[in-house]
């Protein structure tokens, strides 16, 4: 007598299956781009400014202005970054576009932040009390 298909799968061992149930989904996910993703400040192109590529934010080394177009640092991800021995007067560029906005922040975690910059907007500031920028969707 001819079981069911249903009984067949009974039979094999749970550890089994859930193995093979796991690498089907990670394979599923790999053939469609699904998982883990980071959040970029890029949606459209908005123009090189100053030498910041478009969506990128950029720090210019201290008392020197634009720098003649080289920035010393560039931040393209959303997310916080900690400042390192930046002092005095600096400019700041936020060259991401749409809502995306630029947080000028006191602390090393991106908190009490009493500066925002909206998309376009730059500032020429004291970056001693700033320990940390935040870039965000808005």
């Amino acid at each position: 007598m001819k079981q069911p298909i249903q009984h067949f799968f009974l039979h094999i061992p749970k550890s089994r299956y859930r193995i093979a149930l796991v690498a089907m989904v990670l394979a599923l996910g790999l053939l469609f781009g699904v998982g883990p993703s980071l959040h970029t400040a890029h949606a459209a192109s908005a123009g090189e400014q100053y030498g910041c590529p478009s969506g990128d934010a950029c720090l210019y080394p201290q008392d020197a202005g634009s720098n003649n177009n080289v920035p010393e640092h560039k931040y393209f991800y959303y997310g916080v970054y900690q400042l390192h021995n930046e002092y005095g007067m600096h400019y700041f560029l936020n060259n991401q576009y749409g809502s995306a906005v630029v947080r000028l922040c006191t602390d090393w975690h991106g908190k009490n932040c009493p500066k925002t910059l909206p998309a376009g907007y730059a500032v020429y500031d004291d970056f001693g009390p700033i320990n940390s920028i935040v870039l965000a969707a808005h």
